[in-house]
């Protein structure tokens, strides 16, 4: 993508966030121009001017494609004039038409990334989408709905991390239209992000007393069976206990194999037993800490922060 092309992207985005379902080109495209589909993600028997759509990670779509705010898209071109300029517009019935440029690579191919930010109400909104040789000509659409995120009505921060939370189906939210973002998080809470992120394989080890007939019981014990936890205490897990921050960066640094890193990044973790995991944290860029210099070891994390941190592990 062209120095011009990211300059635009960055402007566009500022005054696209403030309006309902507006699509922000991303700044790391997942395929960049120049790179032509390959293998089971180009389709057979293009002729000329096809545009399809797909997840990031799903099959091409060429019709009634659907996905939520905040969610990571790819519009894919096929047989298109080689080393030529696209134009992609976003006709809304309510968010109006959004417009962003591409081109297309030797083989007469291109793929952009895009995300769609919600507005102050967010709705459902189907779009069309169109990609078409500037001045007209070669053109081809595709139907885009954009679903609300989450059912959640209290999430003022972290919206895409807590978007990202909610598809994966690692939470549900507190009640079904709440997430509580600022409520702590325990340590059989954090068993069950993990559990549910991680996909962890089951267990008929116990490995803890405290957490008998305990809704988390089972998240827990496959922890354990993991080596994620070793518990607070002799046979016991203290479900009930707030995570700290210190006590997270471990859980995290084990779960995801962090490496260590010979870098001490903050001041105020010396005598902390975890001062390792919270440095392999920051080393992956999982956290900077609650100010450059500091960690905050000892503060507790609420249900925001944790969708933050998990976001960043995986992502």
């Amino acid at each position: 993508m062209s120095r011009a092309v990211r300059a635009t992207a960055v402007l566009f985005t500022t005054l696209l966030t403030l309006l309902s379902a507006a699509p922000i080109l991303a700044s790391d495209p997942v395929r960049g121009n120049g790179t032509a589909p390959t293998g089971s993600v180009e389709p057979t028997g293009v002729v000329t001017c096809d545009v399809r759509l797909s997840l990031v990670d799903g099959p091409l779509v060429d019709a009634n494609f659907s996905v939520r705010d905040w969610e990571p898209f790819i519009v894919w071109g096929f047989g298109y004039p080689p080393d030529t300029s696209i134009l992609l517009e976003f006709i809304g019935p309510v968010s109006g038409t959004f417009s962003s440029d591409t081109s297309t690579d030797s083989a007469g191919e291109f793929a952009e990334d895009f995300s769609f930010t919600p507005g102050t109400s967010p709705s459902t909104e189907t779009f069309s989408l169109t990609a078409e040789v500037p001045g007209g000509g070669c053109i081809d659409g595709i139907s885009l709905t954009v679903r609300p995120a989450y059912p959640f009505t209290d999430v003022d921060g972290f919206e895409n991390e807590i978007a990202w939370l909610y598809r994966e189906g690692i939470t549900g939210g507190c009640t079904a239209t709440r997430y509580c973002p600022n409520n702590s998080v325990t340590r059989g809470q954090m068993a069950a992000f993990l559990n549910r992120a991680l996909g962890l394989p089951g267990t008929t080890a116990d490995f803890f007393d405290d957490d008998d007939g305990t809704t988390f019981e089972g998240d827990i014990n496959r922890l354990a069976a993991a080596g994620i936890t070793g518990g607070c205490a002799t046979r016991r897990y203290c479900p009930n206990a707030n995570v700290s921050r210190e006590q997270m960066a471990s859980f995290l640094t084990r779960a995801f194999g962090l490496p260590p890193s010979s870098k001490d990044f903050f001041t105020d973790d010396e005598s902390s037993i975890h001062e390792g995991s919270i440095n392999a944290m920051a080393a992956a860029g999982i956290t900077g800490g609650c100010t450059a210099t500091h960690y905050c070891p000892t503060a507790k994390v609420n249900r925001e922060q944790m969708a933050a941190f998990l976001y960043r592990a995986f992502n």
